[in-house]
This record gives structure tokens, C-alpha cells and sequence, in this order.
């Protein structure tokens, strides 16, 4: 007869060989599946360059690896400190929605002058000008934006 401790490493070694294999499968269709996204972003978007293809790809199927998608290089965005990006952010999306205070968008004309919208649009990565678009033509919620935006803008 066949001892206890014997048939639970037997039937470990089975459930780690299946998992491994689901893995494989799992890891197979989802390079698939980001092969063909990659294929029609850069047939539809030819305009994007290639990191701004990988940014929008990595936004709408995040890869198996689990690697983060975040913004953050360096402690920079697009030579930008996180903090300064996420008061941008906002400011704009206040902007956006006609909620910033008409003294506030005086000062930022002022200091950055007419076109700081523009300005600040141009520094924004893709997946947060994607976010923003989004939030602003409510087709996401404010908490889903303050998590996407938080995970983009600042490293975990």
C-alpha cells in the first residue's frame, strides 16, 4: 500500500506540472492577443511613435509578467516630477470640466501663458491623456481615475 506522505508529493507534482502548463498557454494567448493589438494600433494610428504604440498596448492589455505600467522613469515623467505631473493633471481636468476657478486659470495664463492647456497636453503620456479623455467624457468614474492615475504617475 501506497503511504500518504508518498501519493500528497505525487499529486503536488502533478498539480505544479498542470499549473506550469496552464501558464505556458495562458502566456501564449496573451502574446497572441498583444501581437494582433500592436498590429492594429500601429495599421490605425501610424502617427504613434513606437513607445507611444507600447504605452497605449501596455494600457489596454497589461502583458502576463505583471510588469508595471507606470509613467514613473527615473522618478521623472517625461523630465516632469510625479508631483508636479499630478497637480497638471488636475488642473487640467478642472480646466476641463469647467470647475477651475476663472482667477486660477488667469495665473496659470500669466505664468505659462494663453496656450498652457496645449502646453501641458504635450507633456502628458499617452496613457494619461487616455485617462483623461476618458474621465472627462465620464466614461469612467472619479475613484477609477484617481487609482489609474496614481498607479501611472507614481512608482510602486
Amino acid at each position: 500500500m501506497l503511504d500518504k506522505h508518498f501519493i500528497a508529493l505525487y499529486a503536488k507534482n502533478i498539480e505544479d506540472e498542470i499549473n506550469k502548463s496552464i501558464k505556458m498557454s495562458m502566456e501564449g494567448v496573451c502574446k497572441s492577443i498583444r501581437s494582433f493589438a500592436y498590429d492594429v494600433i500601429a495599421r490605425e494610428a501610424p502617427e504613434l511613435d513606437e513607445q507611444e504604440r507600447q504605452m497605449l498596448l501596455d494600457e489596454w492589455i497589461p502583458s502576463m509578467s505583471g510588469s508595471s505600467s507606470t509613467c514613473v522613469k527615473n522618478g521623472l515623467i517625461n523630465g516632469i516630477p510625479s508631483s508636479m505631473m499630478f497637480e497638471m493633471v488636475f488642473q487640467f481636468v478642472r480646466f476641463g470640466i469647467g470647475k477651475m476657478p476663472k482667477e486660477e486659470i488667469k495665473a496659470l495664463e500669466e505664468n505659462l501663458g494663453d496656450s498652457w492647456s496645449k502646453r501641458y497636453w504635450d507633456a502628458f503620456p499617452i496613457q494619461i491623456k487616455i485617462l483623461i479623455k476618458d474621465y472627462i467624457e465620464s466614461e469612467i468614474s472619479a475613484e477609477t481615475f484617481n487609482e489609474k492615475l496614481n498607479h501611472l504617475l507614481f512608482e510602486k
